[in-house]
């Protein structure tokens, strides 16, 4: 949505921070989350909870999950690596803007 008049600004430093937090949620939780939970209930359906047609069930169900969880990781890196890109986005139009400035082009 647009809204006419708005302003732009743009905190390099502030983008940069957001991004980190969102590599290092990725990093530092939800991959070893998913990786210990996957693990765990791997060990458990073979071992401590065992039956024949639930424990298929549970199986499918569960790397089903497993699935939507790695989608969950790629989502956030994606949605951080937009974040990279607006910014960069936003340098490079600002730098062409003011050579553009600096150097008309010769009529």
């Amino acid at each position: 949505m647009s809204t006419p008049g708005a302003n732009i600004q743009m905190i390099s430093s502030e983008v940069d921070e957001a991004t980190a937090a969102m590599r290092l949620s990725n990093e530092e939780v939800l991959t070893p989350a998913v990786v210990k939970a996957k693990t765990k209930v791997a060990e458990t359906l073979g071992t401590s909870l065992v039956l024949p047609e639930t424990g298929v069930v549970l199986d499918d169900k569960f790397t089903a999950f497993i699935g939507q969880l790695n989608d969950l990781v790629n989502t956030v890196s994606k949605y951080a690596h937009q974040f990279d890109q607006i910014k960069e986005g936003l340098l490079e139009m600002d730098h062409k803007y003011a050579q553009a400035i600096l150097n008309p082009p010769q009529q």
